[in-house]
């Protein structure tokens, strides 16, 4: 999945794209993805539970099967009108915070899933599991019309933000075709600023299924190609290390080592009874 975008697929899944815009993602954005294409498990029989599934998240397939072709565009392998859009490296300092992500709109021949992933900062070992900082992911679909919590359902009466988990799913089933779609990523709360201040809270957000457009953002590195700005954060893929070449191109190589000698025992004489 990475060598995905070092290798320029992005956004298409064509490298050969005039538009390929290659970097190197964070971790928080292919965990984002990893979720974002896993495929619910709904109907398979839990053993622990003794009876089916429902659907996806749940205790015991997590957030479903991981399949690559749920996330990853590539031509000849997913559906044409499968497209991707990411934001990588976003951050924030101060809660209060937000950011906007728009650009896209819903083509109306399936569904679109929006991911937000966040590495929250460590807490305390009596906190019984509580997020130090809170970031959530608002989705609306026509900007002042139908609103969408993360991890909430799409049709829930009562929505509310999620303050307990630092991955948050917002999927739009059945979005009405050219209906505008909205990302907002909100800092809720954000104490560990009071104590380290030069450590911001960093965040990605992945995109994928049916839709047209691009994320006006600079945290999106085709929006930057296209405008000749730099990705996030430049691509630097892990250098190997330097071999000196032979010196001569055909020479011998050298002979093996000695090995070891045998410690095994002689074996036994045969006689006859």
């Amino acid at each position: 999945m990475r060598q995905y975008f070092r290798s320029g697929f992005y956004p298409t899944g064509d490298p050969r794209d005039i538009l390929r815009a290659n970097f190197t993602p964070s971790g928080m954005l292919l965990k984002a993805l990893i979720i974002a294409g896993a495929k619910s498990l709904e109907g398979g029989i839990a053993m622990m539970l003794g009876g089916r599934m429902g659907p996806a998240p749940d205790g015991f397939q997590g957030w479903g099967r991981m399949t690559l072709s749920g996330a990853l565009p590539l031509p000849g392998f997913t559906d044409p009108g499968f497209r991707l859009q990411v934001a990588d490296w976003g951050s924030f300092s101060a809660a209060g915070e937000s950011t906007v992500l728009e650009g896209l709109n819903a083509t109306g021949t399936g569904p679109v899933k929006v991911v937000l992933v966040y590495y929250d900062f460590p807490g305390l070992t009596l906190t019984g599991g509580a997020l130090v900082n809170n970031l959530d992911l608002v989705v609306e679909v026509n900007p002042g019309g139908r609103r969408v919590f993360g991890n909430q359902p799409e049709n829930a009466t009562k929505p509310r933000p999620d303050s307990i988990n630092p991955v948050e799913q917002v999927l739009l089933s059945a979005p009405v075709a050219g209906s505008a779609i909205r990302i907002i990523v909100n800092a809720t709360s954000l104490p560990s600023s009071i104590f380290d201040q030069a450590t911001t809270q960093r965040w990605a957000v992945a995109v994928v299924g049916h839709f047209a457009g691009t994320l006006r953002s600079p945290l999106n590195p085709a929006w930057a190609v296209e405008r000749g700005m730099t990705p996030p954060r430049p691509s630097n893929p892990p250098q190997e290390p330097d071999v000196p070449p032979p010196s001569e191109p055909d020479a011998p190589l050298p002979p093996p080592r000695p090995g070891r000698p045998s410690r095994r025992r002689p074996p036994l004489p045969i006689t006859a009874h």
